[in-house]
């Protein structure tokens, strides 16, 4: 996948994955700061026209709140859905 091609919605796959995965919001944040910043670096150098990471909001995770019972929030705004495996698009590139 190249720079210009990744849109919101991998970014959101992408978080949605590390959701899947276990990690805590915060954990997803440390892990999406990079990304985010090489995205602003690319506006800034005129690569891409606008930074796909930019108004993604990281919802909680289950692993911030363990006895919680609510459906996860990942799921409820599209980030994630249930049958989901990481698979393509930014998860080989920032996983693998």
């Amino acid at each position: 996948m190249k720079l210009a091609e990744v849109e919101p919605r991998d970014v959101k796959r992408f978080i949605g994955q590390l959701i899947a995965l276990g990690l805590t919001s915060n954990s997803v944040r440390r892990r999406l700061a990079p990304l985010r910043a090489l995205f602003a670096t690319a506006v800034e150098d005129g690569l891409i026209r606008s930074n796909p990471s930019s108004r993604i909001r990281i919802p909680r995770s289950p692993a911030d709140r363990p006895d919680d019972k609510e459906p996860c929030a990942c799921r409820k705004l599209g980030f994630v859905s249930e049958q989901q495996k990481p698979s393509n698009g930014l998860a080989p590139l920032l996983l693998g």
